[in-house]
């Protein structure tokens, strides 16, 4: 059986005690096979370690690099001195903003599992690309960067979130049938690459407009293994419910 994750993306948003606030009000009962997270910036990685019981603490971006004169730059090794359990990378917002590519983010994973740290892969295409009807073939270019540098081993790891750019943080949401398809693609490209055995383990997430009104029948698609969560889990109450979505 697969694992299934909610993961919370917090962006730049919440300081010291906003978080206070949410820890106080954030009502989590843990659910066997379901792992459960959020990843702050950078700066409270450590004021929320070891707050929460049974709960993972990610980074939203790590450095391609190891060590070095590269100011700003955060490692794999430093987030793994915090007990960073997860770490997004190739968010669209990095990809577009800051001008990451597939190679860069080849890099970051390989950088993570080095370290134990388990890298979320965000893979996704844009409104242009989708009603052009090139989602797949840009997926399938975001994703093999990666495949082609990781073994089978390292590969059983990771996991994938799609997120469809034009439904972050829009509230546009793609239907469950265009997500699920999309799912489905993305585990018959991980056979390709690997094998069936390593494309049925991989836990792959739907991230673009997650809610408490959508998640349940997100999740009931057979492909869509738990959610990457934006806006609704900067509140406790909606990100619980659609904790309580993923049965």
């Amino acid at each position: 059986m697969r694992l299934k994750y909610v993961l919370g993306n917090w962006k730049l948003h919440n300081q010291c005690r906003d978080i206070e606030a949410w820890i106080s009000a954030f009502n989590y009962t843990p659910k066997q096979g379901v792992k459960v997270g959020v990843s702050p910036t950078f700066a409270y990685l450590g004021m929320m370690r070891g707050r929460l019981e049974d709960f993972m603490i990610g980074a939203q971006d790590v450095s391609q690099f190891n060590e070095g004169a590269f100011t700003g730059e955060v490692s794999a090794a430093m987030l793994s001195d915090l007990n960073v359990g997860f770490c997004l990378v190739g968010h669209s917002e990095r990809r577009q903003l800051f001008g990451e590519t597939n190679e860069k983010v080849a890099d970051k994973v390989k950088g993570l599992l080095s370290q134990g740290i388990i890298p979320v892969i965000c893979c996704g295409e844009s409104q242009a690309e989708y009603e052009a009807g090139q989602a797949k073939e840009v997926i399938r270019a975001q994703l093999g960067a990666v495949f082609s540098q990781i073994e089978s081993n390292q590969f059983l790891k990771v996991v994938v979130a799609y997120e469809p750019v034009w439904a972050i943080g829009t509230g546009l949401t793609a239907t469950p049938k265009v997500a699920q398809e999309i799912h489905h693609f993305i585990r018959q490209f991980a056979s390709e690459k690997f094998s069936p055995d390593a494309a049925q383990s991989l836990s792959i997430l739907y991230g673009g407009s997650v809610n408490e009104q959508n998640a349940a029948e997100l999740f009931a698609q057979p492909d869509i293994d738990g959610g990457l969560v934006g806006g609704a889990s900067l509140k406790p109450s909606s990100f619980n419910q659609i904790i309580e979505a993923l049965s």
